[in-house]
């Protein structure tokens, strides 16, 4: 099924996952402010492919990351059973649903194997200082994010 992944879908896919990470660290507004250009993504859809056990943390996400955008955010949640199939099924089809998708890190392991997720080391070290990688527990933090000896994925 991976086999048909185009360095397009696989940079969606990065993107993807980078943009969850910027939901990760957004904060609420405190000042309320109605001019356009400083929401360029008022009343847009945002759509989220989410585990269920990670359902509160999405839901938390996504209501600053409203905050800050007005940005309407969809959440689906899923179990680990159908996590796999729908990220795949989604980044293989021509019309994909899902903007963010979270994975079961066991999986992490054959996306990177099919090459369907970049390296994210260097991004991780330059952001360090806002995904704070140090307090992660590392036999936890690593064993869900370390392949080949590289961060292919960050935790939430």
């Amino acid at each position: 099924m991976l086999k048909n992944f185009t360095t397009k879908w696989k940079k969606v896919f990065a993107i993807l996952c980078l943009t969850f990470l910027f939901f990760s660290f957004c904060k609420p507004a405190n000042v309320e402010n109605k001019d356009k250009n400083l929401f360029p993504y008022r009343n847009q859809k945002i759509t989220f492919l989410v585990t269920i056990p990670q359902a509160g943390s999405a839901k938390a996400i996504a209501d600053w990351f409203t905050q800050e955008t007005k940005a309407v955010v969809q959440i689906t949640e899923v179990g680990y059973d159908e996590t796999f199939k729908k990220t795949i099924d989604d980044i293989n089809s021509t019309n994909p649903k899902y903007d963010i998708l979270t994975i079961w890190y066991p999986e992490l392991g054959i996306l990177v194997k099919k090459d369907a997720v970049i390296d994210l080391t260097s991004w991780i070290e330059k952001n360090q200082n806002t995904i704070k990688p140090n307090d992660f527990i590392p036999s936890i933090y690593n064993a869900y994010t370390l392949q080949r000896k590289k961060k292919m994925g960050t935790s939430i």
